[in-house]
C-alpha cells in the first residue's frame, strides 16, 4: 500500500482524534473522562446506524435525502407500537419494517421510474416526515421504558465490564458487517463497480436495478441473450486478467528483457555489478581510506545490490515511456487498415516492418508468433509480459474481446487510441506543471554531494575527517541517510499516477 492509499484509508480516522486531541487540550477537563466518551459514544450510535446505510447508497452512485425522516418516522413507530402494549421485539421489528418500506419506495421510485435520487429522496422527505408528525399527532408520544430503552442508557456499575451500552457494541458490529459486505461479498463489488460507472457496470452484465433496489429485491427478469453476451465479455476480461495475475513477479530475465537487454544473460548481468562492487570496495579501501565497515558492508550494498536495480529500473521506465509515445500512431495503423479491408495479422505485420523500436520489435515478434502457429491470445499475453503497460494491457484485451464476441474493432481501437493520446496530453501536463518542483528537488538533492566535492579541492584536510575519523563516518551514515529520506519524500510529493 503506498502512502496516498495509506492516507486515504487512515485519514478519516486521523482527523477525529485530531479533532479529540483539539477538544481534549484546549476544553474543559471534563471532556477526556470515561463518563464523557461514553456519553458522546452513545449519542453517536443512531446517527452511525443511519450513516451505515447512507455509505451503501453512497457507494452505490446514490443519494439519500429522507434518510432523517426516515430515522423519524421509525423512531415513532416504534414508540406508537410501545405505547399501544406490544411486545418490545415486535416493535422494534416493526421500526425496521417501516424503515425497509420507505426504502424500497425510493428505490423503485429511482429504478423503475427513471427519477434522479436527489429529486426522489427530496420529495419523500417531506412525505415521511409528514407522516412521522401525523402518527404522532405532533405530539411527544411516552413509551414504556422497556429493554430497548436500555441499549444506549449509561452503564450502570454492575455493567461496567461491557465498557460500552450495548447499542453502541451492536452499532460497531453492524460497521464491521457493512465493510466485510462491500470488500468481501459480489454484492459489494458490484455496488461499488455500479457507483464507479454505472453505464460499465450494466454494460458488463452487473443487475444495476436490482443492486440499487437492495438484496431483497434482487432477481427476477435479467437473463436475456443481450446479458449473456455481456456475461461472456465479462468472463473474458476475467481470463485475462487472471492470467496476469498469475505471472506477477517478474524474474531478472524478464526484467532485462523490459529493459531491451534481451541479448544479456542474467549471470552475466549479476556478473559486471559483483565485479564494480568489489572494484568499489577495493578503491575504498586503499585509495579513499574509508572505515573498514563502511568499505566492506556499505559500498558493496550499494554497487552490488542498489545499484543494478536503480539501472535496470532505469533503462525498463525510459523504454516503456518510448513505447506509450509512439503506441497510439500504431493503433492508427490497424485502424486504417481495418477500414480498409486488411486483416488485422496483416496490420500488425506492417507495423513490426515500418514504426520504430519498441513498438517495431513488439509487433514484430507477435506477428512471427502467430505466423509459427501460436494463438493471438497468447502472443497478446507474451508482449503484455515483455511491455507491462497499461496501454498495451487495454490494447491486449480489446483484439480477445473481439476475436472472441465480434463487434466493430476499427471503432474500437479508434476510441482506444483517442484514449491514449487523451492519457498522453494529460501526463504531458503534468509533467509539464511539475517540473519546476522537480527542478527544485533536483538541485536541493545535489547541493550536498556538491559542496563536499567543493571543499574535498579546496581544503581536503578540513572535509576529510568525514571519511578518515569514526565521528565522521557516523556523521556521513546520518547525512546519507536523511538525504535519502528527503529525496524519497520529494519524489513521492512530485510523483502522479496516470
Amino acid at each position: 500500500m503506498n502512502l496516498r492509499r495509506l492516507g486515504a484509508a487512515i485519514g478519516p480516522v486521523a482527523g477525529l482524534v485530531a479533532v479529540y486531541a483539539v477538544f481534549a487540550l484546549f476544553g474543559p477537563s471534563s471532556f477526556s473522562t470515561a463518563a464523557n466518551l461514553e456519553t458522546i459514544a452513545r449519542q453517536t450510535a443512531i446517527v452511525g446506524a443511519a450513516a451505515l446505510g447512507a455509505t451503501l447508497v453512497i457507494v452505490a452512485g446514490g443519494i439519500d435525502l429522507s434518510i432523517g425522516s426516515i430515522v423519524a418516522c421509525g423512531t415513532v413507530v416504534v414508540a406508537g407500537l410501545l405505547a399501544a402494549g406490544v411486545p418490545p421485539f415486535l416493535a422494534a421489528a416493526g421500526g425496521v419494517a417501516a424503515g425497509l418500506l420507505f426504502g424500497a419506495i425510493n428505490g423503485l421510485l429511482v429504478t423503475r421510474l427513471r427519477v434522479g435520487p436527489f429529486i426522489v429522496t427530496l420529495g419523500t422527505l417531506l412525505v415521511i416526515r409528514g407522516l412521522a408528525k401525523g402518527l404522532a399527532h405532533e405530539q411527544k408520544i411516552d413509551a414504556p421504558m422497556t429493554w430497548l430503552g436500555d441499549l444506549l442508557a449509561q452503564l450502570s456499575p454492575e455493567r461496567r465490564w461491557l465498557l460500552l451500552p450495548p447499542g453502541v457494541w451492536m452499532v460497531i458490529v453492524l460497521a464491521v458487517g457493512v465493510a466485510c459486505l462491500l470488500r468481501l461479498s459480489t454484492f459489494g463489488r458490484s455496488a461499488v463497480a455500479t457507483g464507479s460507472n454505472e453505464e460499465a457496470a450494466r454494460l458488463s452484465g452487473i443487475p444495476v436495478n436490482a443492486i440499487k433496489l437492495g438484496p431483497e429485491l434482487a432477481g427476477g427478469g435479467q437473463g436475456d441473450a443481450a446479458l449473456d453476451r455481456r456475461k461472456s465479455v465479462q468472463a473474458k476480461l476475467k481470463e485475462a486478467e487472471v492470467r496476469r495475475e498469475k505471472r506477477r513477479g517478474y524474474k531478472l530475465r524478464e526484467e532485462l528483457t523490459q529493459a531491451g537487454l534481451e541479448d544479456v544473460e542474467p549471470w552475466q548481468f549479476n556478473l559486471a555489478f559483483a565485479v564494480a562492487a568489489v572494484i568499489g570496495t577495493l578503491f575504498s579501501l586503499f585509495v579513499l581510506k574509508l572505515n573498514i565497515l563502511v568499505s566492506l558492508i556499505l559500498v558493496p550494498v550499494v554497487l552490488g545490490l542498489g545499484l543494478p536495480r536503480f539501472v535496470l529500473r532505469y533503462l525498463i521506465k525510459r523504454r516503456l515511456a518510448e513505447f506509450i509515445r509512439l503506441f497510439a500512431d500504431a493503433i492508427d495503423v490497424i485502424v486504417r487498415g481495418v477500414k480498409a479491408g486488411l486483416p488485422v495479422p496483416e496490420c500488425i505485420a506492417v507495423i513490426g516492418r515500418e514504426m520504430p523500436d519498441p513498438v517495431g520489435k513488439e509487433f514484430r515478434l507477435i506477428s512471427e508468433g502467430t505466423r509459427l502457429g501460436m494463438a493471438l491470445d497468447e502472443c497478446m499475453d507474451r508482449a503484455v509480459d515483455r511491455t507491462p503497460t497499461p496501454e498495451l494491457r487495454f490494447f491486449s484485451i480489446v483484439l480477445v474481446v473481439q476475436r472472441q464476441t465480434g463487434g466493430n474493432l476499427a471503432e474500437t481501437l479508434g476510441k482506444l487510441s483517442d484514449v491514449l493520446r487523451g492519457r498522453k496530453r494529460m501526463r504531458d501536463k503534468v509533467q509539464a506543471m511539475s517540473s519546476e518542483a522537480k527542478a527544485s528537488a533536483m538541485i536541493i538533492g545535489a547541493l550536498p554531494p556538491a559542496v563536499c566535492l567543493l571543499l574535498s579541492l579546496v581544503a581536503p584536510e578540513y572535509i576529510g575527517l568525514l571519511f578518515t575519523t569514526r565521528t565522521g563516518n557516523i556523521a556521513i551514515g546520518g547525512g546519507l541517510l536523511w538525504m535519502g529520506t528527503g529525496v524519497l519524500v520529494m519524489g513521492r510529493m512530485i510523483s502522479f499516477e496516470m
